[in-house]
Parts: structure tokens; sequence; C-alpha cells
């Protein structure tokens, strides 16, 4: 594997949790997506003059070890598989200090032209640093409790509507959170619906469990997939909408949609398993048997992604 990125958490990018924000793990990610773009020959000349970038298509995504303010990290990459339309790429987020992987990052990207987003040709080094760089996936970071197949093609705003989905956020997409041909950056995608988790948690709270006056109960997401479907530019209307999937001893898994409010397109589409752990000890904490059932009666039957 080869070095993708260097850098530090800042303690501005830590949570109420204690911990570095998820969205700050995708956007050092997206970095060393870039770099890897000007490995593959999409150099920032390049993407300048000619407006061609890598577009991230699609992640699975698994959280391994808490990240915490003043934590050195560095990201290792290497080529999964690569043709002539997409490439897939494997990455892990590792703590400098420790040498432990926290995050690792199964990664579909394809070259784009960032105005009309058609697909374009590899450059001519693309093939042979993707050869040079082969790789496979380490056991630690395949797919454990979510899988890769291929996501819905036909969800719209009516079908979300249908499904009862609770909106746990909503609203503008910021000039500021875009790239240079004004689309959305992956990880202010994460950050809207990291935004929104505190109103999920009240939706499907349960009684004497995470309102516990004697706890102090947080939350962490363990596994993601997610599907980027479309690429809204700045001022595109937005509504996050979650629901409930499975409850499980321990952890709960999630399906989200983002849609667009003007055209009732999907935006984003996104898996996640999460679970409940104790602020002061950091332990895990499975909910007791009332609670679960309480939890499973919130349930949408059928939620995919």
């Amino acid at each position: 594997m080869f070095e993708a990125f260097r850098g530090s958490v800042a303690q501005w990018e830590c949570d109420m949790m204690g911990h570095m924000n998820v969205r700050h793990y995708f956007a050092k990610c997206d970095q060393a997506i870039r770099f890897t773009a000007f490995k593959l020959g999409i150099t920032p000349q390049l993407s300048r003059e000619a407006g061609i970038e890598l577009v991230i298509t699609d992640q699975h995504v698994r959280f391994l070890q808490e990240q915490h303010a003043g934590s050195g990290l560095g990201i290792r990459m290497g080529v999964l598989g690569l043709s002539d339309t997409r490439i897939r790429l494997y990455q892990e987020i590792y703590n400098t200090l420790s040498g432990d992987v926290a995050t690792t990052f199964i990664t579909t990207a394809e070259p784009r032209h960032t105005v009309d987003d058609n697909l374009v040709a590899w450059p001519e080094t693309a093939h042979a640093f993707a050869a040079a760089n082969r790789i496979e996936i380490p056991d630690y970071a395949q797919p454990r409790s979510l899988d890769l197949a291929p996501g819905s093609e036909d969800m719209t705003m009516q079908k979300v509507e249908a499904l009862g989905l609770y909106e746990s956020s909503a609203g503008v997409i910021s000039a500021t959170h875009c790239d240079g041909a004004g689309r959305i950056r992956p990880a202010f995608l994460i950050g809207h619906i990291a935004d929104g988790v505190v109103n999920m948690t009240q939706r499907f709270k349960t009684r004497g469990f995470i309102d516990d006056p004697d706890r102090r109960i947080g939350g962490a997401v363990l596994e993601y997939r997610l599907i980027y479907r479309n690429r809204p530019r700045a001022g595109s209307l937005f509504t996050v909408r979650t629901g409930l999937a499975e409850v499980m001893e321990k952890t709960n898994r999630f399906a989200t949609w983002m849609m667009d409010l003007e055209t009732g397109e999907p935006i984003l589409s996104a898996a996640s398993v999460g679970l409940s752990f104790d602020l002061d000890t950091r332990k895990v904490v499975a909910p007791p048997p009332e609670a679960r059932a309480e939890m499973a009666a919130m349930m949408t039957p059928g939620l995919f992604i």
C-alpha cells in the first residue's frame, strides 16, 4: 500500500461523544482520494484545465477504533481493481503513534467531467499504477453486517413519504461545502446525516435506557454502506429521512435516504450499524430486552437502500 495522507485530529473535529466526528473521517479520506487521482494521472492541473476529477460513487466503511483530539493519522491505500470506467480502492486510516487501524474504506470511483458528470477515459498512466499497487481487502476490513449488493434504483420522494421515514435533518447545500464545479463533496453529505443523529436518537430512544438520568449514554456507528446517487449543486434543498431497519442484541441497523426536495430524486442512500456506549467507561451498552422490544415496534418493514 502507498501513503496518501498524513495529519492529525483537531479538537474542533471532535463531537459531543468525545471522539472525531464521522464527517472528518470522510473528509480525510477525500483528501487521500485526490492524492490517488494524482497518482493515476488526474493531476490538479488536468482537473483545472480539463475539468476532470475522480468521483466517488460507492463506499463501505468500518470504524474499528475511536480517535481523539491530538491523535496523529495517516492513510494507506491500494487498488482492488480497475476497469475502463471505474476503480475500486482500499483505504485505511491508522493512528501514526500506535500503528492501530482506526477505519477502513472500500471505495468505488469513476473519472468524470466536473460540469456534466460524463465519464471520461483514464490517463495513460492509470493502468500501470493500478497494476503496481494491486492488493486484496484485509480480513478486518471485510463487510460484516452490511453487504455490497447493488442498491435500489426506484426510490422517489413519494415512496419515502409512504414509508413514513423520519426527517432527521434538512437544509440547503452551502457553496462552501462544494468543489470547484459547485457540487457538494462527500464529507459534507455525511455531515448532514451526522447533524441529524441527535434528532434520530430522540425518535428511536427507549424509556429507561437512552434517557436514563443516572448514565451518560452516547452512540457510535460501526459500519456504513453508502451509495452516492446524484451530486447536487450549491443552493439545492435537501431532506434526510431515516428508518430503523433491524434491532439486534447490541446493535441496530438503520437506512437513510437523502433526497433533493426540488427534483424528488435521491442524492444519497446509506445503511448503517450503530450501538450505544457509556460515555464514561467507553464500553458498549446493550439495551435490555424491554428496550429492544420497544425499538422493534418502531421498525419499518422491508426498509432498504
